[in-house]
């Protein structure tokens, strides 16, 4: 788990779609992480499936 504070992202309402959950994701930090962190993030994430998204998330943001 990363040791920095972690951004906020509410997932309520994305229904289970994945996508959705990595676009609330981006639009929370698009602007506080740079580009490699983001690709690095999203290749981790979308290297499995649906609970590993999940897990990975929840390992990089404090959900609601």
């Amino acid at each position: 788990m990363p040791t920095e504070n972690r951004p906020t992202v509410k997932l309520v309402g994305c229904d289970g779609n994945a996508l959705s959950m990595l676009g609330r994701c981006h639009k929370v930090i698009k602007r506080d992480w740079p580009q490699e962190r983001w690709k690095a993030f999203c290749a981790e994430a979308t290297n499995g499936d649906y609970d590993h998204v999940l897990q990975t998330i929840m390992e990089h943001f404090e959900v609601e």
